[in-house]
C-alpha cells in the first residue's frame, strides 16, 4: 500500500489509535495494542490529519473537498462530517483547546500561513499568530498557557525554528532552531517542560526532545530511516510515531526515554472495517499462444495504467488487455492516537 500522510495523537479518556489513511482518505480508529481497524468517515472527500477532542467525543479534522482543504468535526462513533470553515483559501492542522471549546488551526486567509482560533459556540474565528511570515504546526500545553509552533528564523534557512508564545497574544520566544524540515511538528510534554519534535540534523528525521527553556536537544531515536508524526501519551511515558524503514510506512509506540530499533512496539491492524462495502475481483493473465499452440506460457508484466485503476498487461512493450480490479478499502497506512488507551491511526 501507498503510505503517506499519516497522523496520530493519545487521549486519556480511551485507549485508542485514530488514523488517517493518506491512500483512501478516510480516518480510522483502532485499539492502541493493535486489532480491528474501524473507519470513522468516507468520502467523496478526502480526509487527514485527525486528533480527539479533550473529552474523547469528537475527532477534528482537516478536508479537502474539491481541491479546498477545510476543518471539520466528526462523531468519535464516525458517521457524517462537520464542515467547520469556509473559505477559499486552504485551512488545516486543526488542534483543540484544552477546555475543548475551540480549535486551532492554520490558515493561509490573510496572504501567509497564519494560526487561528474558532470558537465551536459563537463560530467565530481570531487570528492568534499573524505576520509577514509563516506560523504553522500549532502545539497548546495541556494548561492552555502557551502556543508552540513553527516559523521562520531571520537570517537562517529551513522551513523555521520552534517558537513558543505566551496566550492568547504575548510575545513569541524562539525555543530552538535547527534546519528544520516540515516534519517537525512539536509537541509538549504534558508536564509543559520540554517539546518533543522531528529533528533530520542528521540528514534523516529522528525524534528529538528539546527543553521549552531552550539548549540542546536529545535524540531518542537514531535510525538511517525516518521517523516522524510523533504524539505524546497523556503521562508522558511513550511516543507514538510513523516510520518508513520498512518501506511503507509504519505506526510504533517507544519509551519517551528512547532506544534503538528493537524497543520499538509496532501497532498492527488485524482486520478493517470501511464504512462501505468493499471486495476483491481477482483476474488470471493467460497466454493466448500457450492455449491455441500447446507452446510454454509466455511470461506478462503486471503494471498500473497511467489513467484510472485498470491494471493493463504489458508484453513486449505493448498493453494488450485490461482488468478492472477492487482493492481493498483500506491500506495499511498507520497513523497514531496515544491517549494511553486508544490509537488514531
Amino acid at each position: 500500500g501507498d503510505h503517506r500522510d499519516l497522523h496520530k495523537e493519545y487521549r486519556r479518556q480511551r485507549q485508542m489509535c485514530i488514523r488517517d489513511s493518506s491512500m483512501r482518505g478516510d480516518i480510522w480508529i483502532l485499539p492502541a495494542q493493535g486489532g480491528a481497524a474501524k473507519a470513522l468517515t468516507q468520502g467523496p472527500a478526502y480526509h487527514f490529519e485527525p486528533t480527539i477532542s479533550p473529552d474523547g467525543s469528537k475527532v477534528a479534522l482537516s478536508l479537502d473537498i474539491d481541491g479546498n482543504l477545510e476543518i471539520g468535526i466528526v462523531d468519535i462513533s464516525g458517521g457524517e462530517v462537520e464542515r467547520l470553515t469556509y473559505d477559499s483559501e486552504i485551512d488545516i492542522e486543526p488542534i483543540w483547546s484544552p477546555d475543548g471549546k475551540g480549535i486551532y488551526f492554520v490558515s493561509r486567509r490573510n496572504g501567509n500561513l497564519d494560526i487561528f482560533h474558532l470558537d465551536l459556540k459563537s463560530k467565530h474565528i481570531t487570528a492568534i499568530v499573524a505576520s509577514n511570515q509563516n506560523e504553522f504546526q500549532p502545539a497548546i500545553s495541556s494548561d492552555g498557557c502557551c502556543l508552540a509552533y513553527i516559523s521562520s528564523v531571520k537570517g537562517k534557512i529551513g522551513s523555521g525554528g520552534i517558537w513558543m508564545m505566551p496566550l492568547p497574544f504575548g510575545e513569541p520566544r524562539l525555543v530552538h532552531y535547527e534546519e528544520t524540515s516540515f516534519r517537525a511538528k512539536p509537541q509538549w510534554s504534558p508536564n509543559g517542560s520540554e517539546l518533543f519534535y522531528s529533528s533530520d540534523v542528521a540528514g534523516s528525521n529522528d525524534i528529538a526532545i528539546v527543553p521549552i527553556k531552550g539548549g540542546n536537544p536529545l535524540k531518542l531515536t537514531n535510525d538511517l530511516f525516518d521517523e516522524f508524526d510523533i504524539s505524546i501519551s497523556p503521562d508522558g511515558s511513550n511516543v507514538a510515531f510513523v516510520s518508513n524503514h520498512e518501506g511503507p510506512t509504519r505506526l510504533y509506540m517507544l519509551s519517551s526515554s528512547g532506544g534503538t530499533r528493537n524497543d520499538w512496539k509496532p501497532i498492527k491492524i488485524n482486520s478493517r472495517h470501511p464504512r462501505y462495502k468493499t471486495g476483491r475481483v481477482r483476474g488470471v493473465v493467460r497466454d493466448a499462444a500457450a492455449l491455441v499452440g500447446g507452446q510454454p506460457p509466455h511470461p506478462h508484466r503486471v503494471v498500473r495504467a497511467a489513467a484510472g485503476d485498470d491494471l493493463t498487461i504489458d508484453r513486449h512493450g505493448r498493453h494488450a488487455a485490461c482488468l478492472l480490479y477492487t482493492s481493498d478499502a483500506a491500506a495499511d497506512t498507520p497513523c497514531v492516537d496515544l491517549g494511553g488507551r486508544r490509537i488514531i491511526k
